[in-house]
């Protein structure tokens, strides 16, 4: 049987969420456009890239917020903009550049250090995402997106105390967000509180009654309760908002392992591998499931399979 290693699988299979979300502070920034700008083709443009920003066109926005610096440089929020339509894009290196100079216009500028510590998440130093969020919150610290974002960089640090609280005030600040409420579950989980994670699901569940992640983390939290039913029940609805979900089949298969339900394992387990090929552990697991119903052969092509991936008991 899995035992403790199998819950610390399943902590590792949560898909945690980074924030891509608009909070209230963000939309209305987006259609702002300083008063200085008097060269009118900057403003054309600038408005257009806004127009396109908010359609989700950020590689046409990139252009437009371009040709509106050209006319004028000086522009922080051209910069932001710019930036923030490369975050989208994934280009954060290009995104951080844009973030720089418009701090440097502007170093009260407090979306460039949001946006700014929002690449640094994404790029994984932590660190440098911190200090940013922490301008931004000094700024103002009424800024819900920037608690936010800074929770989930302790998160991925492993101080779930510190994201707890942070998640937490975002969530007084902005209480329809169903993301905060998500990884503050997330991290209840990790702290073992997990009636807490699940309420917070329920929680999530209200607001976005088609999370998936939601669903799955709620799911996580009964298997940890050792409440395998329950967690079935969770990640069929998963399955049913988004059967092409990774991780939720290798969930789902080791709840039904844990209910000795070995053919439903085995089939979730033979999803998994399908949308997840190079992952070891799944089929190491369904290799000890073979090998419990007499079918060593298969088990021994799993456990080969597993070891030339990689993985180690």
């Amino acid at each position: 049987m899995l035992g403790k290693k199998f819950l610390v699988a399943m902590a590792a299979m949560s898909i945690f969420n980074l924030s891509n979300i608009n909070f209230d502070e963000n939309i209305n920034f987006t259609s702002k456009v300083y008063a200085d700008v008097r060269e009118e083709p900057a403003v054309k443009f600038h408005q257009e890239g806004v127009q396109l920003f908010e359609q989700g066109n950020y590689r046409a926005a990139i252009l437009k917020f371009t040709e509106s610096i050209k006319f004028y440089p000086n522009n922080e929020l051209a910069y932001q903009l710019r930036g923030d339509s490369y975050n989208h894009l994934g280009e954060y290196e290009k995104a951080i550049a844009d973030f720089n100079k418009a701090i440097e216009l502007n170093p009260e500028l407090v979306f460039a250090y949001n946006s700014r510590g929002e690449s640094y998440n994404h790029l994984k130093e932590y660190e440098k995402a911190i200090a940013d969020l922490n301008k931004a919150i000094e700024i103002n610290p009424e800024f819900a997106l920037a608690y936010h974002n800074r929770g989930y960089s302790y998160g991925q640090l492993g101080k779930f105390e510190e994201s707890t609280a942070d998640f937490t005030k975002a969530i007084e600040l902005y209480p329809n967000n169903a993301n905060s409420y998500i990884n503050r579950g997330m991290n209840y989980n990790n702290l073992e509180e997990y009636e807490k994670a699940i309420a917070d699901f329920n929680k999530a569940i209200e607001i976005e009654p088609n999370s998936a992640l939601a669903y799955n983390e709620r799911g996580n939290s009964y298997a940890y309760l050792e409440k395998f039913d329950e967690a079935v029940e969770n990640y069929n609805k998963v399955i049913e908002i988004n059967p092409n979900l990774k991780y939720v089949y290798f969930n789902r298969g080791s709840a039904y392992y844990k209910l000795k339900k070995y053919d439903e394992a085995i089939a979730d387990f033979s999803k998994e591998i399908e949308l997840n090929p190079d992952n070891a552990e799944v089929y190491f697991i369904r290799g000890n499931i073979y090998k419990e119903i007499g079918k060593n052969d298969l088990a021994d092509a799993d456990f080969a399979k597993a070891k030339s991936l990689g993985y180690q008991e």
